[in-house]
């Protein structure tokens, strides 16, 4: 069962769980996903369970007490919690236990496929393929070009040597995650983890420490890049990794947890959404982005929160000249461009643009 410290994933007005209320069915479970509905008070929940099958249900909590009615249906077999007294019936209404389990009018239930079994849940990641073939990740790990990236890495030996150290941890942790919890990268990547992802993410270390920026905040970071490889070469005091799929940011904040990561904050949400919300949070004086939106639309956001002097570093591919063109009349009144980096031998390279 996870600890007593697991970390909060939700805090909605009245509703506060932990990752360990969550997993409360499922000894050593792992929370996947989670949807909350605000009116009825309730929680869909999704966990990993030992053996590899994924335990789908909901959490129905009484606004008042805060009293639980609960049920959990895995795809194979069904395991239940004990339901709630009286008082939170009427949050727990509607919850099915077996194939489907939702709260009335709030989770639709899930249809079957043609062979007759539930659907998967629909999620933006499915579950592990128990048919998939399993390399273990310090083997891939192993097998990995870490000469490519070595020379890229900031510091004199010892730091050098450290820093590498952390991203193969960071490496293994992410194999590990991709085989046996959730997609983070394509599986046609796993054995060119550092040269496809790692390299892009830390050849422009230099200039980001060149930079002079302290606080960054990465948009669309996915399973961290380039927001971790980058904070585990030094580069910056502090990060705000803002990503808006919830199996990628549940990844980053097991790293951020097991590597001890104390100058990382991982947010869940959309980028304009956070910055409609509470825009001085995200206050920075560096913006990293790694093909996520175009370039017009990118620089909107990030002069929201980006202080003047600060600077944007954009991962873009061969399209970025295009791109650049579309958007000057409207990126260029707050913006100035200072040069496109190459990246690698591919057509990446980092745009890096001034705040006015």
């Amino acid at each position: 069962m996870l600890g007593d410290d697991a970390p909060v994933v939700e805090d909605r007005g009245a509703l506060l769980v932990s990752v360990q209320d969550l997993a409360v069915f499922v000894a050593d479970g792992i929370v996947l996903d989670l949807e909350v509905g605000s009116e009825y008070r309730a929680m869909r929940v999704e966990v990993l369970a030992p053996g590899g099958f994924v335990a789908s249900g909901v959490l129905g909590f009484d606004p008042a007490t805060r009293d639980a009615g609960r049920a959990i249906a895995p795809h194979t077999g069904t395991l239940q919690g004990p339901q709630s007294s009286e008082t939170s019936g009427r949050a727990a209404a509607g919850v099915r236990c077996g194939e489907t389990s939702y709260v009335a009018g709030m989770f639709p239930p899930r249809g079957r496929q043609k062979s007759g079994r539930p659907a998967p849940p629909r999620t933006q990641r499915q579950a592990p393929d128990p048919r998939r073939s399993r390399v273990d990740p310090g083997v891939l790990i192993a097998r990995q070009r870490w000469s490519l990236i070595e020379p890229l890495v900031p510091g004199d030996d010892a730091a050098r040597a450290e820093s590498l150290g952390k991203l193969r941890e960071y490496g293994r942790m992410l194999l590990d995650w991709n085989q046996g919890v959730s997609n983070l990268i394509s599986r046609h990547d796993e054995l060119r983890l550092v040269e496809r992802h790692m390299r892009e993410s830390i050849e422009p270390a230099r200039i980001l420490i060149d930079s002079g920026c302290k606080r960054f905040v990465d948009f669309g970071s996915g399973a961290g890049l380039p927001v971790i490889p980058l904070l585990l070469c030094g580069v910056g005091e502090h990060w705000t990794a803002v990503e808006s799929r919830r199996n990628k940011t549940l990844f980053m904040r097991k790293v951020k947890q097991d590597m001890k990561l104390e100058n990382i904050n991982i947010v869940t949400n959309r980028l304009e959404v956070a910055i409609g919300e509470d825009s001085a949070a995200l206050a920075c004086d560096g913006f990293t982005s790694r093909a996520t939106m175009t370039l017009g639309p990118t620089l909107e956001m990030a002069s929201l929160i980006v202080e003047s002097g600060g600077k944007a570093f954009l991962w873009k591919g061969s399209s970025h000249e295009e791109e650049r063109a579309q958007g000057e009349a409207e990126w260029s009144q707050s913006w100035k461009f200072e040069g496109a980096h190459a990246i690698g031998e591919g057509p990446t390279v980092v745009c890096v643009f001034a705040r006015l």
